[in-house]
């Protein structure tokens, strides 16, 4: 699979962007000779002929209670790959299946309101990338007590 990756963003990165990026993404689970097909609800298998856009971000390096997480650059939370064929945020492969429109439904809005991928579906990279240069952080609501 091929990566382009957009320097509009990446600039400013503490690192360069990789030539490569290790991704585990659904496709198939085998059951001894036998292989069927896996995906995750809303989501693309990263199929031959399609292409998918990616948000990405650098994390550094941490240690928590023993576990080590060495610095890497990582896929921007779960929804952080969707179909772009023609260029177009949420048009080709979802779910092994071609659909036009891969955002989620209204009705799964969540508490906070429409989600990224809600927001930007059928609209271009120029809008991504606007959206995560004016994005601001949300206040964390664990410690607001």
């Amino acid at each position: 699979m091929m990566i382009d990756f957009r320097p509009t963003l990446l600039a400013d990165a503490p690192t360069p962007p990789p030539n490569s990026f290790d991704w585990i993404a659904d496709g198939w689970t085998f059951h001894g000779e036998k292989l069927s097909p896996m995906v995750m609800k809303d989501s693309p298998r990263l199929e031959i002929g399609h292409t998918y856009i990616m948000a990405v971000y650098w994390q550094p390096a941490s240690s928590a209670e023993g576990d080590e997480m060495p610095a890497q650059w990582r896929g921007l939370g779960e929804s952080s790959t969707l179909p772009y064929d023609d260029g177009v945020i949420g048009k080709g492969e979802t779910e092994g299946r071609f659909k036009v429109s891969a955002g989620k439904e209204e009705s799964d809005t969540g508490p906070d309101g429409a989600s990224l991928e809600q927001t930007l579906n059928g609209k271009s990279t120029e809008a991504l990338i606007f959206a995560l240069q004016n994005a601001k952080p949300k206040a964390d609501k664990s410690s607001a007590r």
